[in-house]
């Protein structure tokens, strides 16, 4: 289960090149930067598609696990993806093309998009900068900083304007994209800015050290200088959104969970925590006090939304999750939203 887990995580895409008949969309090309490694030393490559519209840019961070420790890195333990998509997989299995990311479908708010799928490979949440040797025979490039950063320059070079922006990241990857954010918009000063953070609220358990063993620290200072002195305090994920929101007011920041995310719920338990649950209401109602943050929290217990059909389908408080997408891409104000019945998902009919 959670091996098909980590496989789908991987597969997210979406859109990008002007002129394009509206009925089809440009297929994906693979880049592969200089410079950049997977976890166990396989290639790195990212995808792009050029759309039908490159003033709409998507920036989309893969999920795929993660691992901190010589247990859940060996390669046995099976908790991260180790290597990028295959090319063939990503041209021949249509069927793997949903969500945002089925750009055939004409309720899809993201299809005219030029869209950047920012593999992932890593084990480090996009945002390590350290070859780890856990033992004599297991070391871990734990390079999905580096990885992200060259990617990020391939499309500043080739994407030079932009009038909406869009970062999103699955899992692993909605704490890429809220560590990048600020590098992103940075780039694009005139576009409206959005971030998506898809099941990825953070709730780290207290004794948890995979952040210092992915020399992330270190990184963040980098993008974040009012952060660098963070480590003082116990570090969570609502810092960084707090800081990119101070940077860009204008942004709209949010995050989707389902309420017993069963990924989330498992990965904080190997870190040792309990109670994940709790843990995210606390999380999300303190983010909610930032005057551009909007969350969205549906029922039940799946794990990532955007590159899934249940995109079309989840709902919450009777709005479905594909019309508020919709609602915040035209610059429309979007409410946060919770579920009522939280047990189960409330589905459209």
């Amino acid at each position: 289960m959670l091996k098909r887990w980590l496989i789908l995580i991987a597969l997210c895409f979406s859109s990008l090149s002007p002129s394009i008949p509206a009925q089809t969309a440009p297929e994906w090309e693979q880049i592969s930067p200089e410079g950049t490694i997977c976890g166990r030393g396989a290639p790195y490559a990212f995808y792009v598609n050029r759309g039908r519209d490159q003033r709409k840019l998507h920036i989309h961070f893969a999920g795929g696990g993660a691992c901190w420790n010589a247990f859940n890195c060996h390669k046995s333990a099976n908790l991260f993806r180790d290597e990028v998509i295959p090319y063939e997989a990503v041209l021949n299995e249509p069927e793997l093309r949903e969500g945002v990311f089925d750009l055939e479908r004409p309720e899809n708010p993201l299809r005219d998009y030029a869209t950047v799928f920012i593999s992932y490979c890593t084990g480090d949440v996009h945002v390590g900068n350290r070859a780890v040797n856990y033992t004599p025979s297991l070391t871990i490039q734990h390079k999905g900083y580096v990885n992200a950063k060259a990617a990020l320059e391939w499309v500043y070079a080739n994407f030079p304007e932009a009038d909406k922006v869009l970062v999103s990241g699955c899992s692993a990857g909605s704490y890429g994209a809220i560590m990048h954010a600020n590098s992103i918009f940075s780039r694009y000063p005139r576009a409206m800015h959005r971030l998506i953070g898809d099941s990825g609220v953070g709730v780290i358990a207290p004794q948890w050290d995979g952040l210092e063993t992915w020399g992330f620290y270190e990184n963040l200072a980098k993008e974040l200088p009012e952060l660098a002195d963070v480590r003082r305090d116990p570090f969570i994920i609502n810092q960084l959104y707090a800081a990119n929101s101070k940077r860009y007011p204008e942004a709209i920041f949010t995050q989707f969970t389902t309420a017993a995310d069963s990924i989330q719920v498992f990965f904080y338990g190997l870190q040792g925590g309990k109670d994940w649950q709790s843990g995210m209401y606390a999380r999300l109602e303190a983010l909610e006090r930032l005057p551009n943050f909007r969350a969205f929290i549906s029922g039940g217990t799946a794990h990532c939304i955007l590159p899934y059909d249940r995109f079309y389908t989840y709902q919450a408080n009777g709005v479905p999750f594909r019309d508020w997408v919709a609602d915040l891409m035209e610059g429309r104000d979007v409410p946060t939203l919770k579920c009522k019945n939280c047990q189960i998902a409330e589905l459209t009919h």
